[in-house]
């Protein structure tokens, strides 16, 4: 079904199947029917992210027992020329070159997380969210560029680019 996607990732970790519905705005009755059809395939949790200004789509994730877990904010912003996309003209903010302070980086996530849709839903604070965060962030330092900044010595930021 295009409405959704079963995710491997989160899947593989959580062992059990997670899903997302891909559509933002869905009336009661449509987001029945999706989730009947999740539960016909065994999905354990299921992310949705319908638009706050829909109280169409907020008042059907509410009467079907949704948990808000989290707020997404999306900037937009201009972006220069492909050449220059690389280059970082703020001298406190570097690409990450020294792997030893991957410690610090692991806190400073371990330490925000307590923001993240992750830690507010209490199921899987309880279950995943360490081990999900541990995962994602080691992965995102090995295979991504990491751009930190500092002050002084302490790590106080950073942008993963995929």
């Amino acid at each position: 079904m295009d409405s959704y996607k079963i995710l491997d990732w989160d899947s593989e970790l959580f062992d059990f199947k997670v899903a997302a519905i891909s559509q933002l705005k869905l009336d009661e009755k449509l987001l029945t029917d999706i989730l009947n059809d999740l539960k016909s395939q065994n999905v354990g949790l299921v992310y949705w992210e319908p638009d706050a200004r829909d109280s169409i789509s907020c008042n059907a994730a509410d009467r079907l027992n949704g948990l808000s877990v989290g707020v997404k904010r999306i900037y937009i912003a201009g972006l220069p020329n492909m050449e220059d996309q690389y280059k970082v003209n703020d001298a406190n903010f570097t690409t990450l070159r020294d792997k030893a302070i991957r410690e610090d980086l692991i806190n400073l996530v371990l330490e925000r997380a307590v923001h993240s849709r992750f830690y507010r839903d209490p199921e899987i604070r309880k279950s995943h969210y360490k081990a999900l965060l541990m995962r994602w962030i080691n992965s995102s330092i090995d295979d991504n560029t990491i751009f930190v900044t500092m002050d002084q010595q302490h790590l106080v930021g950073f942008v993963s680019l995929n």
